[in-house]
């Protein structure tokens, strides 16, 4: 827009094939990068323009700089919770995982040393200087 201070998608189709794989490659939909705009704080205009356009109060062609005071907005307390529950099945999965692991190697190291421990026990059974003449 002239004064700088928004910006506007007037054609979305060409936006999402050439501007989102450039510049934001995460993002393949436009609906996609519209949620994204609203998570840093963009708000739509409705005003009668040409296109999408969004706004911002730190956003600015001009002064490029304060640009970088644009923050994602903090979860809302439910998607925090989700996130968590979330970890928390993850370490669950990861500790059983590791638990059949120890398991495993505890049931390998114990047979390899009753193995040697009875090879020892029949090596030291024998009387000594047996088999000489």
């Amino acid at each position: 827009l002239p004064q700088g201070d928004a910006f506007s998608v007037r054609d979305a189709d060409r936006f999402v094939k050439d501007v989102l794989p450039r510049y934001f490659c995460q993002h393949t939909k436009l609906t996609s990068f519209q949620w994204n705009l609203n998570l840093y704080g963009f708000r739509q205009i409705k005003e009668k323009l040409p296109g999408i356009t969004y706004q911002h109060d730190l956003f600015h062609r001009d002064f490029p700089n304060i640009c970088l005071g644009i923050k994602r907005k903090s979860e809302s307390k439910s998607a925090q919770i989700r996130n968590f529950i979330g970890d928390i099945d993850h370490d669950v999965v990861a500790t059983a995982n590791n638990t059949d692991t120890i398991t495993a190697t505890a049931a390998a190291v114990t047979t390899t040393t009753t193995t040697n421990s009875d090879t020892t026990k029949i090596t030291n059974s024998q009387p000594t200087g047996a088999g000489r003449e």
